[in-house]
């Protein structure tokens, strides 16, 4: 088993999801990443991961569903949430589960801190109003 985070990446647009990849690559993270919640559902029954970053607002399991799931197979794993508009799901039963919550396009540096930080108190973007 690896020291380094283990990172799944959750987007449905590819190019959100392939640059958010790389720049956590670039940072010595494993990094996975799945197009939907149902997809990275089974990713996360299959393999270990210290974080899961997914989008909210997708296709065949959206992130709010993703965070419940995950929450209760792992409470440890630490989820961050993306959105364009973030604050339309703030009421949404499970948001406050989620570590972090990110306006897109998301700031790679804000995710990458957020990503080394560990545990702790919810981070929300600055750009969040």
């Amino acid at each position: 088993m690896s020291s380094r985070i283990s990172v799944l990446v959750v987007d449905d647009h590819q190019d959100s999801r392939v640059r958010l990849v790389e720049a956590l690559l670039q940072h010595g993270f494993e990094v996975d990443e799945a197009e939907n919640g149902t997809k990275a559902a089974s990713k996360i029954k299959r393999e270990a991961f210290d974080v899961v970053i997914t989008n909210i607002s997708m296709p065949h399991g959206n992130g709010i569903e993703l965070l419940n799931k995950v929450k209760k197979l792992n409470a440890q794993i630490r989820v961050f949430l993306m959105s364009d508009y973030p604050d339309l799901y703030a009421e949404y039963q499970g948001f406050e589960l989620a570590d972090a919550v990110f306006r897109k396009p998301v700031d790679l540096v804000e995710v990458v801190r957020a990503v080394q930080k560990g545990s702790g108190p919810v981070v929300v973007s600055s750009l969040v109003a």
